[in-house]
């Protein structure tokens, strides 16, 4: 009985000694004599809590980690300046989960990832990055999850097949995203067939021979965001079809093949912000027609044959500024009538075909600085009227060598009391400067002028006082003397109904009074003796 307890003390033993943690600290392998000798060096180390670097022009195969079937740390397969000579992975046979990140980098003669079969696990980021002559990534067939992807500058990959076992990807560590970018010859997404889920962002850019996106199919959502850039062959982005949410922005810029964004019809919000830029080929935006709010900014700038952005009817909230730069023909804004509030700045710049501003008429209130530059067939301001001038804090309107017609309300209501700079110039006659701007204003106020009860001006001809009385005080009430060239002589904010000013350093002639408040707007006039 004896024997027989220690004979099954020293199996126990033998086994429980086969499987052990060990290298706390991590290793560094150099030297193929390192690995072949790692079973002699390090025995009954099979769980590496550290983490596992394997770099060196020496190494040619990794037949002696067999035994290893979890690194708790990072594992590193090559780096710059220390290229391996492996071919495949074969000798990682055993390993099933990586805790860290997962690195295989300029590896130059690596064509297989055979030999990770049984990886189904890695925590951090899994990062294929400068590996040349590398195809495909067959070999990881049961890996199930992933923190985070990145396949970068691998010029042989033609597909991501491999990856099929993911439906998901994505984690809550730091710059979670799956990027697929600058493949030369990847034609194929067919590895995430099943992903439904991104956690992250998605960025797939400079992939010259990727021509469409229909292996994603599954996906229905990203938590991050969305970036499409230099995909100089993508003609389509009709498989995101089934995507509904996108958490983060959304940026379509540099991709000459696509005419339209069809494909993305089921995003009806953006965490973020949306820019469109510099798709040389896009006519029009049709495919965000569900779109209704926009978290941040939204710059619609250099696309060259885009006409119109009707497909952005159903957009009713931006959070911040709206920027329109340089699309030399779109010619209508109509597309944005749903809008009625923008969260910061309103730029419309370089826009040689569009000759109206119909599209913001129900606008309301922006908050920033209005810019209308550089658009050389606009001819009126008319689509503005309804901005309330308070909400502007700057107004630009330079270089519109056809706009005659400035004199709206938003603008001339501003004039009357604005809330920082005027910059009015090289426009047509009419709005060729504040001064044109202001008479014009001040003639429309005057022949559209409605009395209201308590408006009192006194005596009326002056001398050296008026005495001005009003209904129109709140903390926002601006009251502004102007003369008949629309120049303001004395501007001042108000809040008592009855309010004495100093004329005498007024010279004598004719002068308009304006009280504006957040609601409505009076003018009259007196005169000076």
């Amino acid at each position: 009985m004896k024997k027989l307890f220690i004979l099954l003390f020293g199996l126990f033993l033998s086994v429980t000694g086969s499987s052990q943690s060990c290298l706390p600290d991590g290793i560094t392998f150099t030297r193929q004599s390192e690995i072949d000798n790692f079973h002699i060096n390090f025995p009954n180390c099979t769980q590496i809590e550290g983490d596992v670097t394997i770099i060196g022009e020496d190494i040619t195969n990794l037949n002696g980690l067999g035994v290893i079937s979890s690194i708790g740390g990072n594992l590193r397969i090559g780096q710059a300046g220390s290229a391996t000579s492996l071919t495949r992975l074969t000798g990682l046979d055993n390993l099933t989960n990586v805790g860290g990140s997962f690195t295989l980098e300029n590896n130059d003669k690596l064509t297989s990832l055979s030999g990770m079969e049984r990886l189904s696990h890695i925590e951090g980021f899994f990062t294929i990055f400068v590996n040349p002559v590398l195809i495909n990534l067959t070999g990881l067939n049961n890996l199930s999850y992933l923190g985070a992807l990145a396949i970068q500058f691998n010029d042989s990959l033609i597909s991501t097949a491999g990856l099929e076992g993911l439906s998901s990807i994505g984690s809550n560590i730091f710059g979670a995203r799956v990027e697929i970018s600058s493949n030369a010859s990847l034609t194929s997404l067919s590895g995430l067939k099943n992903v439904i889920t991104i956690g992250g962002s998605l960025r797939l850019s400079d992939n010259p021979a990727l021509t469409n996106l229909m292996e994603l199919h599954n996906l229905t959502s990203i938590v991050g965001n969305l970036e499409i850039s230099r995909m100089y062959a993508l003609t389509s982005l009709a498989g995101l079809l089934n995507v509904k949410s996108i958490g983060g922005r959304l940026v379509i810029y540099w991709n000459d093949a696509l005419s339209d964004l069809e494909g993305l019809n089921n995003v009806k919000s953006l965490g973020s912000y949306l820019q469109i830029d510099s798709n040389y080929g896009l006519t029009s935006l049709t495919g965000l027609d569900s779109l209704t709010t926009i978290g941040g900014y939204m710059q619609i700038d250099d696309n060259r044959k885009l006409t119109n952005i009707n497909a952005l009817h159903s957009l009713h909230t931006i959070g911040s500024y709206v920027a329109i730069y340089s699309n030399p023909d779109l010619s209508s804004l109509t597309g944005l009538n749903n809008v009625q509030s923008i969260g910061g700045f309103l730029r419309v710049i370089n826009s040689p075909a569009l000759t109206s501003l119909n599209g913001f008429e129900n606008l309301t209130s922006i908050a920033g600085a209005l810019v209308i530059n550089y658009d050389s067939a606009l001819v009126s301001l008319n689509g503005l009227e309804k901005i309330n001038s308070n909400s502007i804090s700057a107004l630009t309107i330079t270089g519109n060598t056809s706009l005659s017609n400035c004199a709206v309300k938003s603008i001339c209501d501003y004039l009357g009391g604005p809330n920082g700079t005027i910059e009015i110039h090289d426009n047509a006659v009419g709005c060729n400067s504040q001064a044109e701007v202001d008479t014009t204003c001040n003639h429309l106020s005057v022949e559209n002028l409605t009395i209201n009860g308590g408006w009192l001006i006194y005596p009326n001809p002056a001398f050296n006082h008026i005495t001005i009385e009003t209904s129109v005080t709140s903390a926002k009430s601006q009251l502004s003397i102007l003369n008949v060239s629309g120049q303001v002589m004395i501007a001042r904010k108000i809040t008592e109904p009855k309010t004495q000013f100093d004329i005498s350093n007024l010279p004598s002639g004719v002068y308009f009074v304006r009280v504006r408040d957040e609601r409505t707007v009076q003018v009259g006039k007196f005169v000076k003796q």
